[in-house]
């Protein structure tokens, strides 16, 4: 969509890129300004009257991860943006002319042209996300500082190796932890290649 926005495209590419240069600590303020009890999306949601009552996500016992992964992917939409839009600006237009002249739907187009064409960054935006997902620790930490959220329900890999380390002083299970956690995103990142390369 945001590559055929001819008017004012710079500043909507802007604007979704602010999060991007933005701290993570300044943007987890604003995050929880918007989307916490008091902010104006339940607002909105309890005047709809999706929501009953305000939810206090920070203590619910499986909502901690699902709002930090929703953050998460605000914070970062503008770079996964800016991968896609060069992957689809390299795609040669006389083959989406061809299809419009054959009268190909925007669906078809979508499944059949641009999305093969776009696979390398779809794999390396895939391959990212899953990394920034295991390496996650500011966002967690700065909500619920070491404890790892109600029932650990947000506990990553990284705070659990801080927590060893640097809380328990056991140094070398929090090493072997280190060790660990590098080689299970070697092997996702080496069986997302592969899958990928065996759709082609």
């Amino acid at each position: 969509m945001l590559n055929e926005i001819t008017f004012l495209s710079s500043l909507f590419r802007t604007v979704l890129f602010i999060p991007v240069v933005t701290s993570i600590t300044v943007a987890m303020i604003i995050f929880d300004f918007v989307a916490g009890p008091n902010g104006p999306i339940q607002s909105l949601m309890m005047d709809w009257n999706v929501l009953s009552s305000p939810i206090f996500w920070k203590f619910e016992k499986w909502l901690p991860m699902p709002v930090i992964a929703v953050f998460s992917a605000w914070k970062w939409f503008g770079v996964q943006m800016i991968i896609f839009l060069g992957g689809i600006a390299s795609i040669n237009r006389s083959l989406l002319e061809a299809a419009d002249i054959d009268g190909a739907t925007w669906w078809r187009k979508i499944t059949k042209i641009i999305l093969p064409l776009i696979k390398p960054q779809i794999v390396f935006v895939m391959t990212i996300n899953v990394i920034n997902g295991l390496q996650m620790f500011t966002e967690v930490f700065m909500n619920f500082d070491l404890q790892g959220g109600p029932h650990n329900s947000a506990l990553t890999p990284v705070l659990h190796l801080y927590q060893t380390g640097f809380e328990q002083m056991k140094m070398g299970e929090a090493s072997t932890i280190g060790l660990l956690l590098a080689i299970v995103i070697f092997v996702l990142t080496m069986l997302q290649l592969k899958l990928t390369k065996g759709k082609d």
